[in-house]
């Protein structure tokens, strides 16, 4: 279609194209994949060098989704390049706290404390405070995964503070779920039985129906460490159950902080 009718060859459709590919990337990646590389083959047709750059960075994002990690800087680092040649420094820095989890992947820890400061030096001069919020989220996720659940806990409460005027209701649901798989982890139980209600009610809330199926699964995962089986096997069949009526069977429900 892009091919054959050429008034589709503006920047706006490229716009439209990237804001489907972040909306369908968990839901559809194979088709959120297709749609990166249309929006990529477009942006070469048009010429912009603003769409060469967020193209890159979708793509980036869904090979990074994939786990093909190396592959996802190649494209993240085209997007840097391009950035920084048409002076867009916010897009330089939200590309690179993006990359970040690969960075980390890929053992390459100095290079992405570089980046992740680099991004933050770019956040602050512009008063990019949501910006902020989600590279301290990042930067908590890489913290988790190193086994440093303390420090992860300080920076998501930081974020919290940062998204808790400006940032999404999503942007705290996950946060807050955050929080309560972090404390999960160090046995801390009794705080993350708080943090779990305060995450139910906020999605109940907000209607984020995935994300409370996903509060509802880590404690679960709560009771079955506290060894209290019987009542985690319950918890896990009503998880399912929710997952169904929420349509979300195929997304199993994460273990882990994200983002």
């Amino acid at each position: 279609m892009l091919r054959a009718d050429s008034s589709l060859h503006r920047p706006g459709v490229v716009r439209y194209l990237i804001e489907q590919v972040l909306s369908s990337s968990r839901s559809d990646p194979v088709l959120a994949k297709e749609l990166a590389a249309d929006a990529a083959w477009l942006a070469e047709q048009i010429g912009s060098d603003h769409c060469r750059g967020v193209a890159a960075k979708a793509q980036g994002h869904m090979l990074a989704l994939e786990g093909n990690y190396s592959a996802a800087l190649e494209r993240y680092e085209r997007a840097v390049e391009v950035f920084g040649q048409i002076e867009e420094p916010v897009q330089v820095a939200r590309t690179l706290s993006a990359a970040l989890q690969p960075l980390h992947y890929l053992g390459r820890y100095e290079e992405a404390a570089k980046a992740a400061e680099r991004a933050r030096r770019v956040f602050e001069a512009h008063r990019e405070v949501r910006r902020l919020g989600q590279l301290e989220v990042n930067l908590a996720n890489l913290d988790f995964r190193r086994d440093r659940s303390e420090e992860a806990l300080d920076r998501y409460q930081r974020a919290l503070d940062l998204l808790a005027d400006c940032g999404s209701a999503r942007d705290v649901g996950v946060i807050l779920r955050n929080i309560l798989v972090c404390q999960t982890s160090i046995g801390r139980f009794e705080d993350a039985l708080n943090s779990y209600r305060e995450a139910k009610e906020h999605c109940q809330r907000h209607d984020l129906g995935q994300l409370a199926v996903e509060c509802d699964y880590n404690i679960a995962y709560l009771h079955y460490l506290q060894g209290d089986y019987s009542r985690a096997l319950e918890l896990y069949k009503q998880t399912r159950e929710l997952s169904e009526q929420v349509g979300e069977l195929g997304n199993r429900p994460r273990l882990h902080p994200v983002g």
